[in-house]
This record gives structure tokens, sequence and C-alpha cells, in this order.
């Protein structure tokens, strides 16, 4: 459980260069890494699904990478981790790490709701990627989602442990940043706090009365 802490003390070198990779290829490496993942696990639903838009979004049974009500990654994951940061390494792309949970409220002193566990286990597994295998940093983000995603109701324990996943979403393409976003038009693509309506500038003529 110490792994959230310590996984800063050392840096293996990989020795994949950080530069754009076959697509294809890559995205059979991901398939032989899940297969492997999902034999050893016993998990149906640990999946890779290719989106429409191009995004790669591979869903993880939170058992696979946690122990229940834990967020330090579980040592037995690390070869997977390790194996998926070669091949995001290899395409060069941007990718963000979703955490999710069913609606079974927590409330312990780390974590005083479902927002902190998801929120707390997508850092991690960022933290792992990038501390421990060298995954750009500036190509990670990490957002935790609670509850509020699920895949299926949380009627039955097996629903539910479909609901609690880490999806890693490999993104097609470089996500907006702020600074990018200077010249974009207004819309709803804007998040966040709305920019206030134009106020005259000082030294302005006075309006006619």
């Amino acid at each position: 459980s110490a792994l959230a802490f310590t996984i800063g003390q050392q840096r293996p070198t990989l020795m994949t260069q950080n530069l754009p990779g076959n697509k294809e290829l890559a995205i059979r490496k991901m398939r032989e890494l899940v297969k492997d993942m999902k034999q050893n696990s016993q998990f149906d639903f640990m999946q890779l699904q290719e989106k429409l838009n191009g995004d790669i979004v591979i869903t993880i049974p939170d058992q696979v990478l946690f122990n229940s009500g834990e967020a330090a990654v579980r040592p037995e994951a690390l070869p997977f981790m390790e194996g998926l940061s070669q091949v995001i390494t290899e395409l060069n792309r941007f990718v963000r790490i979703e955490g999710h949970t069913d609606n079974v409220p927590i409330n312990t002193t780390q974590f005083p709701s479902n927002w902190e566990l998801s929120a707390t286990r997508a850092v991690i597994v960022v933290r792992v990627l990038s501390e421990l295998f060298n995954v750009p940093v500036d190509h990670l983000a990490a957002v935790g989602y609670a509850d509020s995603r699920p895949r299926n109701d949380n009627l039955t324990p097996d629903n539910r442990a479909r609901n609690r996943r880490v999806e890693v979403v490999i993104l097609e393409h470089e996500p907006v940043r702020p600074e990018q976003q200077e010249n974009a038009p207004t819309g709803d693509q804007d998040i966040g706090i709305p920019t206030p309506p134009m106020v005259p500038t000082f030294g302005s003529s006075p309006a006619k009365k």
C-alpha cells in the first residue's frame, strides 16, 4: 500500500523511443496485453474499444488494479501497466485516465466520498505511468467521475462490479489547451468561468447624453 507514495524513487529507462508509431501495430500490442490480463483476472468486461472518433478506450476492472477501497496499484498489475506505457510512448498520443465507481457510498478518512476515491485512483495510475514507466507527463491527465457515468445500473453485484473501473482513453487528437483557445469561437466547448462582457476601457470617450 506504500506504492502510492514511493513510486517516484526509481525511474527505469525504457528502450522505446518517444516517436509516433504505427497505430495498427500498437493496437495489436494493446489487444494482446488486454487479452493476457483478462485471462489472468477472469473479468470478462475488460476490453479495448476503438471509437468512431479515433480514440482508443481500454476498460480495466477496478479489482485488476486495486484492492477494495484502496488507491495503491497492486504489484501484480505493474507488468500490464509497463506494457501499456510502452505502447502509449510508441504512439506518442495524449491519454486521459478516468476513475469510476459504483453507487455504494464510501466514507473513510482518506476517501470521504466516491469522488475522492475515483479521482485518487486516476491520479495514481497517471503517476505509475509517468514516474515508474516514463510516459511524458504533459501527455497525461487524470479525471474522477465517481458513480456519475455508470456502464450498467447498480442493481446487482455484477453490474456494480462493471461500474467500478478505470478507463484509459488514448486520444486521437491532442486536446485543446487553454492558451490555444484564445482565438477559438465561443460556445459550448468553453468549460469553466464564462468570459465577462466587454466593458469600456479607461480613457475612452464618454458616451453622448
